[in-house]
């Protein structure tokens, strides 16, 4: 039984392994809250209200090399499924298109000099969306986080962890369908997902090191 559970935490390893050779998948969960909603068509009928929830997630690959030649700026286009973005708002979904991906996210690390007012700067942005509704596309999904003391990072590298949002004094989120109707919200939470392959193989070793255990009583 212990070899069996040895040649599984292996096998799980090594599968990780290889999949982090190509890609390093994050997964950021948020939870936010609508602060602005222009609805010129009644498309959204009058549901998304501020104050209305929002959820949902974003996926990017922290081993896309970054493609700005300038010194503290780093830009990771994420062309790649699963890569993404998803959300939910009263019952609305707001989508990437996984086969159309126009999806980025921007660093920005002590650049007042390029910037500004501020210094630092976390953003992603999607182009490349499924449409709300036949005829009605979905033009431009968007995070910003600015923060003007410049402590919010230490460098233009892509995080692999979710941002801080205490360090970033403005904060907001945008979804825009041009000439039909506009969603302005900011993130309240955001926690990066489990991967589930990390807790198969805690789970794994843990089985081992019980059975181990047992076995040396």
């Amino acid at each position: 039984m212990r070899r069996v559970i040895i040649t599984i935490g292996l096998a799980v390893l090594m599968i990780g392994f290889g999949k982090t050779t190509q890609a390093d998948w994050v997964t950021i969960q948020v939870e936010g809250m609508v602060d602005r909603v222009e609805d010129y068509g009644n498309y959204l009928g009058g549901k998304v209200i501020v104050g209305s929830k929002m959820t949902g997630w974003y996926t990017y690959d922290t081993s896309v090399p970054d493609t700005e030649p300038w010194e503290k700026v780093g830009h990771y286009p994420q062309n790649n499924s699963p890569a993404g973005i998803h959300f939910e708002i009263e019952g609305f979904s707001f989508n990437s298109n996984h086969n159309a991906l126009d999806f980025h996210l921007d660093i920005t690390n002590d650049n007042a000099a390029y910037l500004g007012d501020y210094q630092d700067v976390y953003q992603f942005r999607s182009y490349g969306n499924m449409p709300f509704i036949e005829g009605v596309p979905i033009n431009f999904i968007g995070m910003e986080l600015l923060d003007y003391s410049g402590n919010a990072l230490s460098s233009d590298a892509l995080p692999t962890m979710a941002p801080n949002l205490d360090l970033w004094q403005w904060n907001g989120l945008d979804i825009i369908s041009d000439r039909k109707f506009g969603i302005g919200a900011h993130i309240t939470s955001a926690i990066p997902e489990p991967g589930s392959l990390a807790l198969l193989i805690i789970g794994t070793l843990s089985l081992y090191s019980r059975k181990t255990t047992k076995d040396s009583k």
